[in-house]
C-alpha cells in the first residue's frame, strides 16, 4: 500500500499495483515542491511554483520474478511553470512523459553499503520500505527542456513571443544568412 509516498515492497500483493495520483494530495505536492526550478531562475519559490502547477502520476508498481527485484513504471502529467527562452516571460506548458525503473532490494546481510549502479533506471534500496517521493520528482524535473522549442508557425519564435507586437526577433524562411566567409572574399576582390 502506498502511504505519504512510502510503499513497504515486501507487502506487495501478486501482480501489477496501480494508482493515479493528482497534486491534491499532500505528499505530491512535496514532489513538485522538490523539482521546482531554483527561485533565481524562475522568480517563483518552490512553493509558488507548486501552486501554479497540476501533476497526474500513473504508476504501475509490480514484484519481478526473484522476489527482490520490483518494477516501478508510470506516466507523468504535468502543467508547469517555465519562462519563454526569448522573452522570460513566465508562462504555465504541458509535460508529459513516461519511465521505467527498476528497484532492487539489496540483502541485509551487506549492512548499510549502497551502491550507486551507474544506470539511472536501477536504483539500489537497502530497507523494503521506500520513499518514492524522491525518486518521482526526478521524473518531472528530466520532463523540464533546457528552453522551449519554437512553434512551426511562429517564423523562429518561441510561440508566447509570437503573439506580443513589440518582440520582433526571429528569421523568416527566406532569409538568407551572411556568410562568415563575405569579409574574406571582399578582400580577395580587392587584389
Amino acid at each position: 500500500m502506498l502511504r505519504r509516498g512510502k510503499i513497504l515492497l515486501t507487502t506487495l500483493a501478486p501482480g501489477p499495483q496501480s494508482y493515479t495520483l493528482t497534486q491534491e494530495e499532500p505528499w505530491v505536492r512535496d514532489i513538485l515542491i522538490a523539482s521546482a526550478p531554483a527561485q533565481e531562475i524562475i522568480g517563483l519559490s518552490p512553493e509558488q511554483w507548486a501552486d501554479q502547477s497540476k501533476l497526474t502520476l500513473n504508476l504501475e508498481i509490480e514484484k519481478l520474478a526473484g522476489g527482490e527485484d520490483y518494477s516501478l513504471r508510470g506516466s507523468v502529467q504535468a502543467d508547469v511553470p517555465t519562462i519563454c527562452s526569448h522573452c522570460a516571460t513566465v508562462m504555465n506548458v504541458a509535460r508529459s512523459g513516461e519511465f521505467q525503473l527498476y528497484l532492487k532490494l539489496l540483502d541485509r546481510s551487506r549492512g548499510n553499503e549502497i551502491e550507486d549502479s551507474g544506470d539511472p533506471d536501477l536504483i539500489f534500496v537497502d530497507h523494503p520500505e521506500v520513499d518514492l517521493c524522491p525518486i518521482l520528482a526526478e521524473q518531472v524535473m528530466v520532463l523540464e527542456p533546457f528552453a522551449e522549442i519554437p512553434d512551426m508557425d511562429s517564423h523562429g519564435n518561441p510561440h508566447i513571443c509570437s503573439k506580443i507586437p513589440e518582440i520582433d526577433a526571429g528569421q523568416g524562411p527566406s532569409f538568407e544568412a551572411v556568410s562568415p566567409f563575405s569579409k574574406l572574399a571582399a578582400l580577395k576582390g580587392n587584389n
